[in-house]
């Protein structure tokens, strides 16, 4: 068996659109992970801010109507 260039380069052409697919896909993923945390963070912050100046301003009809203060959906902060 000898080796051959030319097979070589048709063999790597042939799987170049499947190993691209491949790493474009576990990029996304590493992506997307190292970025949820953060975003779910900020939400927290917000969350957070939001419920001390509803409790210092003394407003309780805002996050007591609910029971929960709302977040684009998300149910961060609660008060008993």
């Amino acid at each position: 068996m000898q080796f051959s260039w030319q097979e070589l380069k048709v063999d790597l052409n042939q799987t170049l659109p499947w190993l691209g697919a491949i790493f474009a896909a576990v990029y996304i993923a590493f992506y997307d992970a190292l970025f949820k945390p953060m975003v779910w963070f900020g939400k927290f912050q917000y969350n957070q801010i939001m419920a001390t100046k509803s409790i210092s301003s003394g407003s309780k009809t805002h996050h007591l109507s609910a029971g929960k203060m709302i977040h684009r959906g998300c149910y961060d902060v609660t008060f008993g």
